[in-house]
């Protein structure tokens, strides 16, 4: 919830006191049963604050991070495992301004110095922080009665290292460099002499000022200070590295400002009238260099657009309205200068919006995720409303820039962020946007003729080719890139490729069947190479998923082979393997995430059963094949996990229509986990009803009214006056007697 909510800070309160009121003294002992339930999630938990550490900017919500990561509640012999996840936590604890945290780092490094062998303590989980760690220890020595109680504490960990840490201080140093140009200065005049000031601390102060909202007072006379700057930099021109530099930190304040309301349009003016400024310095260039072929892109606007798209990863929470409308006009300035019978000064700005393009198609393959956001809003803008560039936009970077979009789909966490759902949409956009019909604005009448196509650079060509070429040519093209995207371990990036595909389909007035028809063999060779047993999980529910969806394309684009049979035997073999549950003890080390992967393993198998029912010879050349997976579904609707369950059920009520009556020995198989137990309640759990339940609700036909009178006799008797007394005590949802009788209300004929 944390990962997918505007402002995590409120979430990340509720374990935030938690885990300090169940780590305060005295409370140790008392919840070893809270302690037994997050064993399990440790490994998760600690991954994902390392992952909410290097996205989050917030110093709050850092420090908060950091307390629930070390104030985690899980002995230490648990927490050994996973120890390397701790690292970072504990560093950015040692180095907080906030003596609290300081305190509580310093106390779980010295826990475990005491406790664990000093090999283990520090090599090589430890190895990647270790210089870090050693320093932040000797920063916390500094004398004075404030830190008195934390220098005791550090002194006392550096004595049990045994000198390890001198030993750490050995590795080469990290050094520093000084630039050999000449850094921007001021010159000030004094009465006997000549000064100069340098400009690039008083920008960093500028900039310091214009990121904090509280500075209002300030904020106009820092944003003056970086307007003239620019001004001035651009008058006299910017020839060397200190100079370029100094540049890019005055746009990055400018940027800031934009976020400010007091300052936003005074600052979006600025920004658009230096890309005026830049591209007309580039127009007048290249008119000046007719000889040259190649538009080449100056430096100077290079540097000023790869920062101008840093105004959508420096946007604040959920506000990017202004940073969107500044990048919106900076492209349709950029588009109106180029327009007139000048065919070169066209085809220059062409490429110059296509080179801003690029800067936000490169965003989306950044290790950030701000930045891959960036990146996916920088193309949103560009088939947005708010431009209009007619044919110049580059229709030829379609499939490119579908491909970058995916890109962020694949590197997303494994908690999927909010603005995931933006990525989807604007791929779905995308793809309307590059092949709708165009209007007749935008329609070239008359078939160009071989003078004017010998008149057109490559590029243009291309662009031409591209946008009068029909939906169903592009077919081929989509499915080299991104067929294989169908058996993603991501289940994410699965469905998008499916919506796409069947949105492609539809647009080129085509079935499924047929625009899905040449990329069958290539999906069905990869799958078949080789056996799922050697994957992992992720990878196998993918190839399951791949084979699923494409089995359910009616008309049938599998053909029955030898190969299918052997993927349909091992997706009823990963079925017939039992889930992995929380270990009985604590040392037992089965995560959540293992048993997640687990259900959805089985989920996934369920699934392509189902849809290979439809093979209906198949079937029927293999009974052995077919009582297993028929055995499969009965037993999967008793699962603890909901899409086991959910899945077993559309598998049976796919069978039933298929299969007017069900083996004898099948249905016994399916009924007797809750039969046996069905003589006293007091033996029967939820899970058991439920499946009842929904076996009730396909089969009514085969139950006598003596199993309807007997739910009926339990129910009373559990509803007795005691029960529900005591259950109105509780929470309704965790009480094990309420959750019987819903089920018993579930499983009642109707």
């Amino acid at each position: 919830m944390a990962a997918r909510s505007q402002d995590a800070r409120n979430f990340l309160c509720v374990p935030h006191y938690l885990f300090r009121a169940l780590g305060s003294k005295g409370q140790t002992n008392k919840f070893d049963a809270i302690h037994k339930e997050i064993y399990p999630f440790l490994a998760e938990l600690l991954d994902g604050v390392n992952r909410a550490l290097e996205l989050t900017e917030d110093p709050v919500q850092r420090e908060q991070l950091v307390e629930i990561a070390l104030t985690t509640p899980a002995r230490l012999q648990y927490l050994v495992p996973y120890l390397t996840l701790l690292w970072r936590p504990l560093v950015l604890a040692l180095n907080s301004k906030t003596p609290d945290v300081v305190k509580q780092g310093l106390r779980t490094l010295e826990l475990a110095s005491e406790n664990l062998p000093l090999p283990d303590l520090l090599d090589p989980s430890a190895e990647p922080v270790a210089k870090e760690l050693v320093l932040a220890l000797h920063r916390a020595l500094k004398p004075g009665s404030a830190n008195a109680e934390t220098a005791q504490m550090a002194s006392r960990i550096l004595g049990r290292l045994g000198g390890r840490n001198r030993r750490i201080l050995s590795f080469p140093p990290t050094l520093s460099y000084e630039q050999t140009t000449r850094p921007v200065t001021l010159p000030v005049e004094f009465t006997s002499h000549m000064a100069s000031l340098h400009l690039g601390p008083t920008c960093d102060v500028a900039i310091t000022i214009l990121k904090d909202v509280k500075a209002s007072s300030y904020h106009d006379a820092a944003f003056n200070f970086i307007r003239i700057q620019i001004f001035s930099l651009l008058h006299k021109g910017i020839d060397d590295q200190s100079s370029e530099e100094f540049f890019v930190r005055c746009i990055e304040g400018a940027i800031y400002a934009i976020h400010l309301s007091n300052l936003e349009p005074a600052a979006s003016e600025l920004l658009r009238e230096i890309s005026k400024s830049l591209s007309e310095m580039e127009l007048a260039k290249e008119a000046n260099t007719q000889s040259q072929r190649r538009f080449m892109v100056n430096s100077v606007t290079t540097l000023f657009f790869e920062t101008i798209v840093t105004v959508l990863v420096h946007r604040p929470s959920g506000s990017d309205e202004n940073a969107r409308r500044l990048i919106a006009n900076i492209i349709q300035d950029l588009h109106d200068r180029g327009q007139g019978e000048d065919k070169d000064r066209a085809r220059w700005t062409s490429i110059l919006i296509m080179h801003l393009l690029t800067k936000f198609q490169s965003l989306c393959y950044n290790a950030d995720w701000k930045c891959k956001i960036a990146g996916a809003t920088g193309i949103s803008i560009f088939i947005s409303d708010q431009i209009n560039l007619g044919t110049a936009w580059p229709y030829p970077r379609e499939i490119e820039l579908c491909r970058a979009l995916v890109m962020i789909l694949k590197d997303m966490p494994t908690d999927p962020p909010a603005e995931t759902s933006e990525v989807v949409s604007t791929m779905t956009s995308l793809v309307r946007f590059c092949n709708k019909s165009h209007t007749d604005s935008m329609q070239i009448d008359e078939p160009l003729s071989e003078e004017a196509r010998n008149e057109m650079s490559v590029d243009e060509q291309q662009h031409y080719d591209w946008m009068h070429k029909p939906v169903s040519q592009k077919v081929d093209s989509y499915l080299t890139v991104f067929a294989l995207d169908l058996k993603s371990p991501t289940k994410l990036v699965r469905e998008t490729t499916q919506a796409r595909f069947e949105l492609l389909a539809e647009l080129a007035g085509l079935k499924l069947a047929d625009f899905m028809k040449p990329a069958v063999e290539k999906i069905a060779s990869n799958i078949f190479g080789k056996p799922l047993r050697m994957f992992l999980p992720p990878t196998q529910i993918g190839y399951m998923e791949a084979m699923t969806y494409l089995l359910r394309i009616e008309p049938s684009l599998l053909s029955i082979s030898e190969e299918l049979l052997r993927l349909i035997s091992e997706a009823v073999g990963l079925g017939e393997l039992d889930e992995a549950h929380p270990p009985v003890h604590p040392m037992h080390k089965i995560s959540r995430r293992v048993m997640v992967l687990s259900a959805q393993t089985k989920a996934a198998a369920i699934r392509l059963i189902t849809a290979s029912l439809i093979v209906v010879e198949f079937f029927n050349k293999h009974q052995n094949l077919r009582q297993r997976a028929t055995a499969l579904l009965f037993k999967a609707l008793y699962s603890s996990d909901k899409e086991v369950k959910l899945a077993a059920h559309d598998g049976l009520k796919f069978l039933l229509t298929h299969q007017s009556r069900l083996p004898r020995e099948h249905l016994q198989a399916g009924l007797r986990p809750v039969l046996m137990n069905l003589a006293d309640a007091s033996k029967l759990t939820t899970d058991s009803l439920e499946g009842l339940a929904r076996l009730l609700g396909l089969l009514t036909n085969y139950f006598k009214v003596e199993i309807a009178s007997k739910l009926i006799d339990h129910f009373a008797a559990l509803a007795n006056d005691e029960n529900l007394r005591s259950a109105a005590y509780g929470p309704m949802a965790d009480n094990d007697i309420i959750r019987k009788l819903v089920r018993h209300a579930a499983s009642r004929p109707g």
